[in-house]
């Protein structure tokens, strides 16, 4: 059997380093940039999760003021946009998840 063919045991998939993922960050996110409702501060040290998994954290200000630590990947994937506050506003009432406004109602 041809050793250069054979499938590494964990599946061939490569899980980056965490300096990677740093870098990545560090290029992507810039000062004062605001990405939905967020504005990028700084980059904060690093959340290590109970696991020992390392997770990039950054400061955020919302459009309302208020400062919030935040995993880098959280905004980057778009799962928060924000701090909360607009979960109240009727802007968010009026629309379903898709963003589409409720007809009908």
């Amino acid at each position: 059997m041809n050793n250069e063919n054979a499938k590494p045991k964990w599946g061939g998939r490569r899980r980056r380093r965490t300096s990677q993922v740093r870098s990545f960050f560090k290029e992507y996110f810039i000062k004062g940039r605001t990405y939905w409702n967020l504005t990028f501060i700084k980059i904060l040290d690093d959340y290590v999760a109970p696991s020992g998994k390392r997770h990039p954290m950054g400061l955020f200000q919302c459009k309302c003021g208020t400062k919030k630590p935040i995993r880098l990947h959280y905004v980057y994937d778009g799962k928060i946009k924000g701090c909360g506050c607009m979960r109240g506003s009727k802007e968010f009432k009026d629309k379903n998840i898709l963003g589409d406004e409720i007809q009908g109602i």
